[in-house]
């Protein structure tokens, strides 16, 4: 007879790393990303054309880094669109 190979016991699958989304970002940021999705263009091809590296604009899209405004104004632009301001409706005077 042939003996049976003994079955040893499987360690513990590891723990999952946390599946928390991921943090919130500027609205700025979320519609640049926005933008960028709807036109299709890779996140890399979009940071080449403004200068910047890919990881750096996941960091931005994670909010795990804040970008310089000559950044974001350079993404912009490589998106074909410029920032702009846009006056505010005022609710009345402020009080103290």
């Amino acid at each position: 007879m042939t003996a049976l190979p003994i079955a040893r016991p499987r360690a513990p699958l590891p723990k999952p790393r946390s599946t928390k989304p991921a943090r919130t970002v500027s609205p700025i940021i979320r519609e640049i990303f926005d933008e960028l999705d709807r036109q299709g263009v890779p996140y890399s091809a979009a940071g080449k054309r403004a200068g910047l590296g890919g990881p750096q604009l996941s960091q931005w899209k994670h909010g795990l880094r804040a970008p310089r405004l000559d950044d974001i104004e350079a993404l912009v632009q490589a998106c074909g669109f410029r920032l702009r301001l846009e006056k505010i409706p005022s609710h009345g005077p402020k009080t103290r």
